[in-house]
């Protein structure tokens, strides 16, 4: 609850800072994570944290929708909530990090043709959690089982 409590004092410091786009931002995960509360799931750092990484998601893939539309303005500005969220969301793997599980999933599940693909998947869901975008994880573990 300790993200959470800090996700709250950000929206006041804001608030008088004045800074519209950083509270409205920090005002809309603070209701994605209360309307999941309200939904039954315990209120948890990792709450907030899943919820995070939803509302980054969304947002890097509206801002590429953007760029694909020639509205550049509109693309930077989702990036930019995208990484004022990023605060809340736990630090991702970087991508030689990340080739190193993968390599470590595909020899530890004897994995040898994309049929294996989803064995492969569940063992890096268990060691990667919410460490690193599993579109990312699955686009990787596709090219080295291709090959």
């Amino acid at each position: 609850m300790a993200l959470y409590d800090t996700l709250v004092a950000a929206i006041g410091t804001a608030q008088k800072a004045a800074d519209a786009a950083t509270l409205g931002t920090l005002r809309l995960l603070k209701n994605t994570i209360d309307t999941k509360v309200k939904d039954g799931i315990e209120l948890s750092d990792g709450l907030v944290a899943s919820c995070a990484l939803a509302e980054i998601k969304k947002r890097r893939e509206a801002a590429n929708l953007y760029r694909q539309g020639n509205s550049v303005e509109k693309a930077d500005a989702e990036e930019a909530e995208a990484e004022i969220i990023a605060t809340y969301a736990p630090a991702q793997l970087s991508p030689d990090e990340l080739s190193v599980l993968v390599d470590q999933a595909i020899s530890t599940t004897g994995a040898t043709t994309p049929a294996d693909m989803g064995q492969v998947m569940t063992a890096l869901r268990q060691t990667v959690g919410q460490n690193a975008d599993m579109g990312q994880v699955s686009q990787m573990v596709r090219e080295r089982l291709a090959k």
